[in-house]
């Protein structure tokens, strides 16, 4: 673990504007049989008074947090890819055989929407088991951290230095510790007129939906558009087009490439940086109110959970089972700060293989495929993917209605604690 005393953009102090439960390291899932770990570590936002970038307050090894990775990219992400590769690869004129290179690549499903129309793909995936799952379809991929030194060795045994159109980098830029390293393995790879596209949060997600269950160690860095300029500026770098995307209730797609380059910066980037200012993601007094509407939330979910476990007791009836729907990183966030406890939930159900038959961590929750509903019916079923409230519970109904079964009282937690019909 490491205090960022100060900001990991342009190295001002900062200072601490919100703070939440510490958790444990919100994907290392948790094998049947071993002994608990029991380490949580701090989980607070701190505040640049230079450049306005919001940042942990602390950062946790990335070897711990990504070498035994269990996220794969969800099939609901298919169609954002495809997408991706549709509107990019016209934009920029890539042809065929035009190598893209992608730090982060995951399970391989962005390179896959390149490689199929006709570029040379190269991925950097450090999580072992993913980076198999996409060697296994056909994509190369380095299981390795996107680092300067291993770009230099990969760039040089796939002839590769320079050459890349475009290096990518999705849901991934918000984890990097050392930034000015990774842009340097950017360098690497990116050719003189090659463009460097990066997806992450909105932070005016953060502040105006309330996602604070997104706030976990993997996200070392709150992203606004506006530090990200001044960021990239430094580096002789310059950022020319944003992009507002729906992915994980709100997130930026940053278009940079290097200073002297061809492209125009669009009308885009000033208006978002106005509305940024307007919104006050810079103002502190903005995350001491989005604190007490977290606050507040956390007090309607207790009472509202409590109401349902003791409702049955008092009624002369036994406590009902709770399973949680989802087992996706901010479940962690989530279930510490609402001071869940271990023996407050049954299991979690998930379709990730990576995730079936392990713990959650910390509180060492089962994690069990979706058919356990149906085998183990609960009597409470907690949405804890709430991205995919709706989905979650419509398969549900419809798993129950096949079986037969009652429904179990649904309970949605975002972004206001509530029971769903």
């Amino acid at each position: 673990m490491k205090q960022n005393t100060h900001c990991l953009l342009c190295g001002v102090g900062v200072r601490g504007v919100l703070a939440l439960t510490p958790t444990p390291i919100a994907n290392n899932l948790e094998e049947p049989g071993s002994p608990p770990s029991g380490v949580t570590y701090p989980l607070d936002l701190h505040l640049c008074g230079g450049c306005g970038h919001l940042q942990l307050g602390v950062s946790v090894d990335p070897e711990l947090l990504f070498r035994n990775y269990t996220y794969v990219s969800p099939p609901g992400m298919r169609e954002h890819w495809a997408q991706h590769a549709g509107h990019c690869i016209p934009r920029f004129s890539l042809r065929e055989g035009d190598p893209v290179v992608e730090a982060g690549s995951n399970n391989g499903d962005l390179l896959r929407e390149y490689r199929d129309r006709g570029m040379r793909v190269l991925g950097f995936e450090p999580a072992a088991e993913i980076a198999t799952i996409s060697r296994c379809r056909s994509i190369a991929t380095e299981p390795e951290f996107f680092t300067l030194q291993n770009a230099l060795r990969v760039a040089a045994r796939y002839g590769l230095a320079g050459k890349a159109k475009m290096v990518l980098a999705n849901n991934v830029f918000a984890h990097m510790l050392d930034l000015r390293d990774f842009m340097r393995a950017v360098d690497v790879f990116l050719a003189p007129d090659g463009v460097f596209i990066f997806e992450v949060h909105d932070r005016r997600t953060l502040v105006e939906q309330g996602d604070w269950p997104s706030i976990y160690h993997e996200h070392v860095h709150y992203w606004a558009l506006a530090p990200a300029l001044s960021f990239f500026d430094s580096l002789g770098m310059h950022v020319f087009d944003v992009q507002s995307i729906p992915t994980h209730n709100g997130s930026l797609r940053i278009f940079v490439q290097r200073k002297g380059g061809a492209r125009k910066r669009t009308e885009a980037i000033a208006l978002f940086v106005a509305r940024e200012e307007e919104d006050g993601l810079f103002d502190s007094a903005t995350y001491a109110a989005l604190h007490e509407r977290i606050e507040r939330t956390r007090y309607e979910f207790q009472q509202l959970f409590d109401a349902l476990i003791w409702g049955p007791i008092n009624a002369g009836g036994v406590a009902p089972k709770v399973a949680v729907l989802g087992c996706p990183a901010k479940l962690t966030t989530m279930a510490y700060h609402f001071g869940l406890k271990a023996s407050d939930v049954a299991y979690v159900v998930d379709d990730a293989p990576t995730k079936i038959g392990k713990l959650t961590p910390g509180l060492r929750w089962p994690i069990q495929s979706f058919d356990a509903l149906a085998d183990d019916p609960p009597g409470i079923a907690v949405v804890g993917a709430f991205n995919y409230a709706v989905a979650l519970i419509d398969r549900t109904k419809r798993l129950y209605a096949e079986r037969g079964r009652a429904l179990p009282v649904f309970l949605n937690p975002y972004p206001a604690p509530h029971v769903v019909k």
